[in-house]
């Protein structure tokens, strides 16, 4: 649970997103549902105990943890009232579930391209291909990297998602969810992972406890890979509007009542989009790369959108893909917009 839950004062309950299982590439090891990973789950604030989970992948292998955040959402779904949980998984689905018992709702796709599944039933809210009898689920095998494979077709969405913990917005007026991300795909080369006598995984052996190279050693291919704005209608399930945008999306979304969203980029920008297209409109260059959410406050009846800027040059996948923003120099600073 590595960012932060939502919580329901009129259930006083908390609702978090959970991290996948490990070792993170190798199901194989660790057959079964590996259940609560990879799930929302509501504690009663009280007691602590659990109320409800909604499992999203069961036996997970692409680091489509579900960590993420978790909207609080009172709409209308097919002429009733609902009290639901909005969520952009890094699997590449938006998921609406009932917050008072976690029953599945809807899910609708809002990146270009999911393969690793054919899609979400709609009964169950699990991947169609789910089978509750198998030890190692199968999926679309294709794009299931099993133990040991190399060259592998790249799944899609990237290892990165979807959204990882960048802040989603809603509109309770227009019933809009709205995220930042990226989209694209990525592959990698299986490494077995070695058991210990007592059965825990080895850190030190050669899939260490991923089952992949990872982190500094990494052997991640990131293909196609680009950001993402997106915006989904709650009430009516469907995907109203997906912008492109060049480099990852790290910052997340803003959302007011005035017709904007608004938004940050890698290379510095902070900017503002029209919340029924997305098309930008608006755009001030920081010259710092920012991954934090723009905010907004008003002092004494005037209205002020800020941001703190200060993420950094790029690394890692970012710096391979992005190369011009590796020399861009780390700095920290708020900037503050008026209205």
């Amino acid at each position: 649970m590595w960012t932060t839950g939502s919580y329901d004062p009129a259930q006083r309950v908390t609702i978090w997103g959970t991290g996948q299982p490990q070792p993170m590439f190798d199901p194989e090891f660790r057959p079964g549902d590996n259940l609560f990973t990879n799930s929302a789950i509501a504690f009663d604030i009280e007691n602590g105990n659990m109320n409800w989970y909604f499992q999203y992948t069961p036996n997970e292998n692409w680091d489509y943890d579900e960590q993420g955040v978790h909207l609080l959402i009172d709409a209308t779904v097919n002429g009733e009232e609902r009290q639901m949980v909005g969520h952009f998984s890094r699997s590449g689905f938006f998921y609406t579930l009932d917050r008072t018992n976690g029953e599945f709702i809807n899910a609708v796709q809002y990146v270009n391209e999911v393969n690793w599944t054919a899609g979400i039933d709609p009964k169950t809210g699990k991947p169609v291909e789910y089978d509750p009898t198998l030890a190692v689920q199968q999926y679309v095998p294709e794009f299931r990297h099993l133990r040991g494979e190399t060259n592998n077709a790249p799944a899609c969405p990237d290892v990165l998602g979807g959204v990882r913990w960048q802040p989603p917005a809603y509109n309770p007026e227009t019933h809009i969810a709205y995220a930042g991300g990226l989209d694209g795909c990525s592959s990698w080369d299986l490494i077995t992972v070695t058991a210990l006598p007592d059965g825990g995984i080895d850190f030190a052996g050669p899939g260490g406890p991923f089952g992949a190279f990872f982190g500094a050693n990494t052997n991640i291919r990131h293909s196609n890979i680009r950001g993402l704005i997106t915006a989904v209608n709650v009430e009516t399930n469907e995907l109203v509007a997906s912008l492109d945008q060049h480099y990852l999306n790290l910052s997340g979304i803003l959302a007011t009542s005035g017709g904007l969203i608004f938004s940050g980029t890698l290379d510095g920008a902070v900017t503002a989009h029209n919340a029924e297209t997305l098309e930008e409109v608006w755009r001030f260059h920081t010259g710092v790369s920012i991954k934090a959410a723009p905010f907004s406050f008003a002092v004494n009846g005037k209205q002020y959108v800020a941001v703190i800027a200060g993420g950094g040059n790029a690394s890692g996948p970012h710096g391979v893909q992005f190369p011009e923003l590796v020399n861009m120099t780390p700095q920290g600073a708020l900037y503050v917009f008026s209205l």
